[in-house]
């Protein structure tokens, strides 16, 4: 299966939101500050900003475990694409056959 911009940046979202949940915990504590401090967020919430933005980008910039998951999701698409294509032929197949 090729990779093309659609597939990749589809990819590439499901890599990021795999990322914000194993942050969970620093996300988690910057959203409970931001709801406590309000407009002061951004004066209140540094540290815990600072932790959320780390722990996602240090997730999401690992290359060789993108490169694994980006494998492992196109080989994924490509069996349920064989399986849908192969399911369309038989449904075909099966309605094209003579009746008696």
């Amino acid at each position: 299966m090729k990779l093309t911009n659609t597939l990749h940046e589809k990819i590439f979202g499901e890599w990021q939101k795999m990322a914000v949940k194993a942050c969970d915990d620093d996300v988690r504590a910057y959203w409970v500050c931001r709801q406590e401090h309000g407009l002061a967020v951004v004066f209140k919430c540094r540290e815990e900003n600072d932790r959320m933005q780390k722990c996602i980008a240090d997730f999401t910039r690992d290359e060789d475990a993108f490169e694994r998951y980006k494998i492992t999701r196109m080989d994924q698409m490509s069996d349920s694409f064989e399986r849908h294509k192969a399911a369309k032929a038989a449904a075909a197949a099966a309605g094209a056959s003579p009746a008696s």
